[in-house]
């Protein structure tokens, strides 16, 4: 009994203390941060679906498994880069890099069908796949570099196109992207080289 009482007392100290911070209303504290779920491999659009993942949980983790070993960024010849193209290391160095900077991303892909493979450096005689993307949208938010008052970026992307790469030795067979070819577009308003390049680490 004695234990029931005390258990009573606590619980009342605990809900007045919650209402007197806010006057008569209940304190409502936010939901807890979930982890991102695991990425999926077992398809080239569930790796586009775990990309988007990755991108809005700022999971390097998770991005990097979805990035084939052998992988390469190729950027538009429309673009004002510098690079040529970027490796494995530097396109999660580069996202890395953004990821720890930028306080929030919301991103939306807009895929295409998923083919064989017509990228000259990709055949699909090896087992390639192919995604044209007609489309992508995102929007950063960081903070200004001088004053740090929050900045908000909104890019809309021309089509872009993602290579898949199998692994036959897994039982379902699992995906990677072996290739990001931004394309040709020259009309567009914002390049991914662009915004890789802003956060790729100087040599």
């Amino acid at each position: 009994m004695r234990v029931v009482l005390r258990a009573v007392l606590v619980l009342g100290a605990m809900m007045a203390i919650v209402g007197c911070e806010s006057g008569s209303e209940p304190r409502i504290f936010p939901p807890p941060i979930l982890p991102p779920p695991p990425p999926d491999l077992t398809s080239p659009q569930g790796v586009l679906i775990s990309f988007e993942i990755a991108y809005r949980f700022k999971d390097i983790d998770g991005y990097a498994a979805l990035i084939h070993d052998d992988f390469v960024f190729k950027p538009s010849e429309h673009s004002p880069v510098e690079f040529d193209q970027l490796n494995r290391a530097q396109e999660l160095a580069a996202t890395d890099s953004m990821f720890k900077f930028v306080i929030d991303i919301e991103i939306r892909i807009d895929q295409g069908p998923v083919e064989d493979s017509t990228h000259p450096d990709y055949p699909a005689s090896e087992g390639f796949k192919m995604m044209t993307v007609p489309s992508a949208y995102m929007a950063i938010e960081s903070r200004d570099e001088v004053d740090g008052s929050p900045v908000t970026e909104l890019m809309n992307g021309d089509p872009t196109f993602f290579v898949f790469a199998p692994d036959s030795s897994e039982n379902p067979v699992t995906w990677q992207i072996i290739c990001h070819d931004e394309g040709a577009a020259s009309d567009s308003t914002w390049f991914w080289s662009v915004f890789k390049e802003r956060y790729l680490p100087a040599p």
